[in-house]
């Protein structure tokens, strides 16, 4: 997801700073520099089209603010992801609670993670003291491909809706 979708400004320096509206970075980037992805998950180039390293994904989040990238800002850029990193975890919180209240789901439906970013699901499922399992978990398969099995099950069922829609 691309920051500037997340939020319009960031908390920089003691002020409020606006974003570009530009597709350097997106939120990937700030949980590979947070550890909480690995640096070669995805198979997607990076926004910017530059190198998958964690000094790759920092530089372009200072760009963001329009600040040069010397060490001073790329330190001090650091803080404003985490808030960043916040904003996407209120933005999903919000929709699996809305899901939640639809009558027609049990209400102790577990959440359930998939994807690349099912930590932050995880998350959620704490915060609202909701139950949560991970997709990897439905399926009756060895533990050396549970991870695949998680990471790819968002596009597994994209495909499968798109199949269901065409008939």
């Amino acid at each position: 997801m691309p920051q500037m979708a997340i939020a319009a400004k960031v908390p920089f320096a003691g002020e409020w700073v606006d974003l570009m509206a530009q597709y350097y970075t997106t939120t990937a980037d700030i949980y590979r520099i947070f550890g909480e992805l690995p640096v070669g998950t995805g198979l997607l180039a990076t926004a910017d089209n530059g190198e998958k390293s964690i000094d790759g994904f920092e530089w372009p989040l200072v760009r963001m603010l329009e600040l040069d990238t010397d060490a001073n800002n790329r330190d001090r850029g650091k803080r404003f992801t985490e808030y960043l990193a916040e904003q996407q975890l209120h933005l999903i919180q919000y929709r699996c609670e809305r899901l939640l209240a639809k009558p027609l789901l049990s209400s102790n439906a577990p959440l359930v993670r998939a994807g690349l970013r099912r930590f932050l699901i995880k998350r959620i499922g704490r915060r609202l003291s909701h139950p949560h399992v991970g997709i990897e978990s439905l399926f009756a398969s060895g533990e050396s491909i549970a991870f695949k099995e998680a990471e790819c099950a968002p596009a597994v069922a994209m495909a499968s809706l798109a199949l269901e829609g065409s008939k």
